[in-house]
This record gives structure tokens, C-alpha cells and sequence, in this order.
């Protein structure tokens, strides 16, 4: 470990890092670094980040067809505290650097998606406020005299995006659910039953839910969003969750990763309440 001058772009890299825990070379290259001519030079960068003890990386395989390991990165704990020094606050498990967990993959895949909401957001006159990790997003509501715990008494989305128009208190968050390919009808319904218990008690647990995250924006409305892994994983979501509309107590809708990643504002959701059109947020 050694302090280094740090870049506006090794900062933005920190900060990241610390929102979606890996990130792959690629996605460094494309959506952080942007002043280096090619990728040898951003190789470099990362190279004299990890070296100082700032970053840490692994050799890994990017998706379940590669079959060459390439770079994936994350913090180390000295990272982490950088981090706290910018933030105030960080959300961090030591255990996320020592050794990369097989949910890895699924970072990486929201991290993609994240980053296109953000960027296409002003296409169409909004804005991408806040990105809750699922660390923060992690709420459980449990009564105290409960005898025992309730598995339905907690929600656990992989985040939270926070969107609307700039300059307005009018926002609108979306629990993101991003699906695993072999996710089972039993969990599908297991998360939609903790959702429904959730908002089935808004007025007495989003003020509570507010203070637990310090939304940086007010929230005025919510929707929860399941992101299946193909198309045909996200019509088997709707069709787990057939039925499931008539307790929704929030806007329940389904997509596809490539479709999200291609345009996430376009008409391309499905809805609990019409499944066989796709519409806008």
C-alpha cells in the first residue's frame, strides 16, 4: 500500500467499484476511463492502482461462455477507506476482495444495465439520480414481538434506481431484480410476497425505509422491475408470477436484459396487469 496522486478518473473508478463491487476491463475502458488513446494505457493505470494497493484483481471468466479469464476488478479494504474519506460512508465486505463469490457475473451484468439508464436518460428529458446498492437497499421490517422471523418481513432488490425529471421532487424508484438464468418459480414468488408485504405497509415503513438509506432524492412513486435473462426468461417470470397482479400492491413489470440494455425507456416492459403488450415505464 502506497498513497498515490489520484485522477478525477481513478476517483470515479473507486466510487464505482465501490457501487457495483467488480467491474471488467471493458467496462473501465468505455465508461470511466475515457482520456486514455487505447488499451494498453488503460491497462497501465490499473496496473499502478493495483500496485499501490488500491484496487485488487482477478482472473476471471466475464460470462458462462468464455473461455479465456480476463480482468475483473474491485477494491481492496485500503480502497474502501479512500472511499469513506469521499463518501462519509461505505457499504463493504472484506470478504468481496479476499476472494470473488460466484454471484460475480451478476455484478457485472448490472453494472451494464445501471450505466445505460444513466446515460440514456436525457434522450428522453429525464435523469438518473441515485444508484442504491444492494447492500443499502437490504431492509428488514420485522415487528419486535414477532416469536419467530419472518422470511416475508425483509426485501433484498440488487438495487434501486432513482429516476425523473431534472430539477423535480417528482422521482420514481425502481427495485431491480435482476433474475439468474435458473431462478425458480419458488423464489420468483418468495421475492414478490416480500414485496407486497413491504408496500401492503408503506405509510408506516417508507419513512422508516427512507431514513435506513438517506435517499439523496425524494421518491414519490415506486415500481419493481424483473430483468430476465433472455426473452424467454422473462416470460417464464410473467408466467410465474400469473396471479400475482391482483395482490400487487405496486406496478410489477418484466424485461429483458438485451432489450433493457438496448433501450431501457423504450416500450419494452411487460406488465403484471397486461402481459401480452409491451409498454414505456
Amino acid at each position: 500500500m502506497k498513497y498515490i496522486t489520484l485522477r478525477e478518473e481513478d476517483r470515479q473508478l473507486l466510487l464505482h467499484l465501490h457501487d457495483f463491487i467488480y467491474l471488467q476491463r471493458e467496462f473501465i475502458e468505455k465508461y470511466i476511463f475515457h482520456s486514455y488513446d487505447n488499451t494498453a494505457s488503460v491497462y497501465r493505470r490499473l496496473r499502478v492502482l493495483e500496485e499501490a494497493g488500491y484496487i485488487k484483481a482477478f482472473m476471471l471468466p466475464i460470462n458462462d461462455f468464455d473461455h479465456r479469464p480476463s480482468n475483473v476488478y474491485t477494491l481492496t479494504m485500503f480502497g474502501s477507506e479512500i472511499v469513506e474519506q469521499m463518501r462519509g460512508v461505505v457499504h463493504w465486505n472484506r470478504r468481496w476482495t479476499t476472494q470473488a463469490p460466484p454471484w460475480y457475473q451478476h455484478q457485472l451484468m448490472i453494472a451494464e444495465l445501471v450505466k445505460i439508464f444513466e446515460l440514456k436518460a436525457p434522450d428522453h428529458g429525464l435523469e438518473m439520480k441515485e444508484w442504491i446498492t444492494e447492500a443499502r437497499a437490504f431492509y428488514e421490517f420485522r415487528d419486535l414481538n414477532e416469536g419467530k422471523k419472518n422470511s416475508k418481513s425483509r426485501i433484498r432488490p440488487d438495487g434501486i434506481i432513482v429516476i425523473g425529471k431534472p430539477d423535480s421532487d417528482q422521482n420514481m424508484g425502481i427495485m431491480l431484480e435482476m433474475e439468474r438464468s435458473y431462478a425458480t418459480r419458488e423464489k420468483t414468488l418468495r421475492k414478490m410476497e416480500q414485496f407486497n408485504e413491504f408496500f401492503s405497509r408503506r405509510d408506516e415503513l417508507l419513512e422508516k425505509y427512507d431514513k435506513k438509506i438517506g435517499f439523496d432524492y425524494p421518491v414519490k412513486g415506486w415500481k419493481i422491475l424483473f430483468v430476465g435473462a433472455n426473452e424467454a426468461k422473462t416470460l417464464k417470470i410473467l408466467r410465474d408470477l400469473k396471479g400475482e397482479e391482483v395482490n400487487a400492491e405496486v406496478p410489477v413489470m418484466a424485461a429483458s436484459r438485451q432489450d433493457v440494455n438496448e433501450n431501457p425507456y423504450g416500450q419494452i416492459y411487460r406488465y403484471l396487469t397486461s402481459p401480452s403488450e409491451k409498454k414505456k415505464l
